[in-house]
């Protein structure tokens, strides 16, 4: 529907959730290397953008991480 409403000239917006085993997740994150976490990962047959990563505390992330003045 929400591919029709765009074609259509509409937002074109839809929305999901996808439920998935947190402890799974993590372990997906941490086989990838650091330097490449950012971007799309598949998880299974999803793919996941690469702002997921920005919840995950337990995991290490340099794009995400807040600096301290």
């Amino acid at each position: 529907m929400a591919w029709e409403d765009a074609w259509q000239g509409g937002r074109g917006r839809a929305n999901a959730i996808l439920a998935l085993g947190l402890d799974d997740l993590k372990d997906v994150y941490r086989s990838i290397p650091t330097d490449r976490r950012g971007g799309p990962i598949h998880v299974g047959r999803y793919q996941l953008d690469g702002n997921v990563l920005a919840i995950l505390d337990e995991v290490d992330k340099p794009r995400y991480q807040l600096t301290r003045a």
